[in-house]
């Protein structure tokens, strides 16, 4: 067996293994079905497979000594202790009408839209921390507080180079909203920047009826984009510095981790001339992610959404061009994504929009420009309004159009 077969099938059973920790926590249950693999193996004469298939035991193994540490100390049927706590600010999003925190120590909180917070601040609050669901929010957060007393005791606490990439983003989004719509404004930060906190729930809602909410959350088709159109300006190192200081700027979505992890594999084999295998790409990827937190792959339904699209565009695309014996790099990518998360789609959600394909078809030519045009007017906004208002104005031509395709889709089946 060649070395990146090994490679694959060991990431795989050590996949399994997590995800069956994950749905039942239990050696003894991942030991017998490791065990039933081993003699399947054997049976079909496939003696290394049977070998590699025991490291289900590992991933399992994995996933508990993981869990184990993550659960929340001192939780109780009231609650977490103490009511008084501090912690600094990871993460903040702005609502429409409130702002969610959450902390280093991993408590959510939901507080007043004013005064706003931000990232490094310093807290100590006052309320009563609520169990959350520790199994499946972790890492983002183990228990919440809704509303409580809170004092700013300091700022800057968090790291520099995070803090102020955050800041860019910020100033960033506030040049779009300087020169556009209120409504326009966030959606292209949607699809710029992942930014979704103050888009309106009507909109909200006409985003996912259309099959379209995808769009404003950075995925493999955003990260492309930019890949394609920098790769050839900044050359090799500032491309991935790019794509990394990105991902931090941006949230760290699971989709766009997982597409900026491609992307840099897919940047390095074209820089040392070796094959890109979209398979062990994908498991590569996969399995890093796992591996730095083992609960995105059964809890986390942006995580199985991102990839199960690839997969469909990798694999059931070319299916669909054979059949048909039509190319098209929209309309084949598009349904075949479509048709790829069509499953977990009508499990999650209980329904499915069969015209939200022609409506990403539709929406998709516009998005490159889309985004370009919203790059270059936050972008040119630090230098110029009036620059950054012209390029708007084109900008708010394509925005225009894809809003009514996104209204004219939003129905419900």
């Amino acid at each position: 067996m060649l070395l990146h077969d090994i490679f694959f099938w060991l990431s795989i059973f050590f996949l399994i293994g997590v995800s069956l920790a994950s749905l039942i926590p239990s050696f003894l249950f991942a030991t017998t079905t490791a065990f039933l693999f081993f003699v399947i193996f054997l049976l079909f004469d496939k003696k290394h497979l049977a070998l590699l298939s025991l490291i289900i035991i590992i991933g399992t193994t994995y996933y508990i000594i993981f869990d184990f540490y993550q659960k929340p100390k001192g939780v109780t049927a009231e609650g977490l202790s103490p009511e008084l706590a501090e912690g600094i600010i990871i993460q903040t999003k702005q609502r429409l009408n409130y702002q969610e925190l959450v902390l280093d120590n991993k408590i959510k909180i939901i507080t007043n839209r004013y005064p706003q917070y931000y990232y490094g601040d310093q807290i100590i609050f006052r309320g009563k921390i609520k169990s959350a669901n520790w199994r499946t929010n972790s890492p983002h957060f183990i228990g919440f507080v809704s509303y409580p007393e809170i004092d700013l005791i300091a700022k800057n606490k968090g790291n520099p180079i995070k803090a102020n990439l955050i800041k860019l983003r910020i100033a960033f989004e506030k040049n779009i909203k300087r020169v556009l719509p209120h409504d326009k404004a966030v959606f292209l930060s949607g699809l710029t920047m992942g930014d979704v906190s103050e888009i309106s729930p009507d909109f909200d809602k006409k985003l996912k009826a259309s099959g379209t909410s995808h769009l404003v959350a950075l995925s493999g088709y955003n990260i492309n984009i930019i890949i394609d159109n920098l790769g050839w300006f900044l050359g090799f190192w500032p491309t991935i510095l790019f794509i990394l200081a990105f991902v931090i700027m941006t949230g760290a979505e699971a989709s766009l981790v997982r597409a900026a992890i491609m992307g840099v594999i897919l940047i390095v084999a074209r820089k040392s001339q070796r094959i890109y295998q979209h398979r062990n790409a994908i498991t590569f990827t996969a399995l890093a992610m796992v591996l730095y937190d083992p609960k995105i792959l059964v809890f986390d339904l942006g995580f199985q959404l991102s990839f199960l699209a690839l997969l469909g565009i990798i694999y059931i695309k070319p299916f669909l061009e054979k059949i048909t014996r039509w190319k098209s790099e929209i309309v084949w990518p598009t349904i075949a994504a479509q048709l790829a998360v069509l499953p977990l789609i009508m499990i999650k959600f209980g329904g499915f929009n069969p015209l939200s394909p022609l409506a990403n078809i539709l929406i998709a030519p516009a998005i490159p420009y889309t985004m370009a045009l919203g790059f270059m007017a936050g972008t040119t906004g630090f230098a110029s309004y009036h620059l950054s208002f012209l390029i708007a104005w084109f900008a708010n031509i394509f925005l225009t159009y894809e809003t009514i395709i996104i209204n004219l889709f939003a129905v419900s089946f």
